[in-house]
């Protein structure tokens, strides 16, 4: 049997082609907190957010493989973000937002996953497969700072390719509800730039005992000796206000030798 070639098939009605109007294709995956630190009681969230300039209807909307989530009547403006969260009522409170939706069934795999949004037809909007930074060690690109020590997953650009990890940074620490302000992993402004953990100190000794007189050299550790050297690379003065280094000023493009303001055996 011979068969019809399928835009003939379109033309008389037979085949109707899903098609994905422009407006949705607007909708992207934004930010991703899938694994909070401890002392986040704002739980995990997916952010999407509207890079189109028409409102988009997300009524019947979901999210699934990783979560479960049925969007309720919502709209979500040109420009706009919306956070759909574990836990709505805490996720309001703790990161002081409102533009929220929740809650979602599951939970964000700590080791990575996939998320997945379609619109009301079922038609594959957007998807991202995310991982921890582990998957092996040393050969997962994605960043391991987002996995439980503080910030989110943040898109760079919302016209970037997010199915790319090259496209995706770290959070400073998180911003849920608006825009996104990604550092690249470990490219903070202000980086250690030189460790000295053992320095050496040699010491002149002299033995009191006179049947045993005479000098000596000593070689061996000098625990004031210690630094960590820190180097501002942004295009501004830095201040630390508060934790181990507080009060110290880093001037843009100076390295500085950072030693009795910190404690080195608090494990900074």
């Amino acid at each position: 049997m011979r068969s019809i070639p399928f835009w003939i098939l379109v033309l008389c009605g037979v085949v109707q082609p899903v098609m994905v109007r422009a407006a949705d294709s607007d909708v992207v995956i934004h930010e991703i907190m899938y694994h909070p630190g401890n002392t986040n009681t704002g739980g995990e969230y997916v952010e999407l957010h509207n890079r189109g300039a028409t409102p988009v209807n997300l009524f019947g909307w979901t999210l699934s493989d990783a979560i479960d989530f049925t969007f309720p009547a919502v709209t979500l403006d040109p420009g706009g973000y919306l956070v759909v969260c574990s836990d709505e009522v805490s996720a309001r409170v703790y990161y002081v937002i409102t533009n929220t939706v929740g809650d979602f069934d599951r939970r964000l795999d700590n080791a990575g996953d996939n998320i997945v949004l379609q619109n009301a037809s079922g038609v594959l909007i957007d998807v991202v497969g995310y991982s921890d930074g582990s998957h092996p060690v040393g050969a997962d690109p994605w960043p391991s700072e987002a996995d439980g020590v503080g910030p989110s997953l943040e898109l760079h650009s919302a016209d970037s390719d997010n199915a790319l990890v090259d496209s995706w940074g770290i959070g400073q620490p998180c911003t849920p509800g608006g825009p996104n302000n990604p550092v690249t992993a470990g490219a903070r402004d202000v980086v250690i730039t030189e460790i000295m953990y053992r320095p050496r100190k040699v010491r002149l000794s002299e033995n009191l005992d006179p049947r045993k007189g005479g000098y000596w050299w000593e070689d061996g550790d000098d625990p004031d000796g210690e630094y960590n050297e820190l180097l501002n690379r942004s295009g501004a003065t830095v201040i630390e206000r508060t934790g181990p280094f507080a009060g110290t000023v880093l001037i843009s493009g100076v390295v500085t030798n950072v030693g009795d303001t910190f404690d080195s055996n608090a494990g900074q």
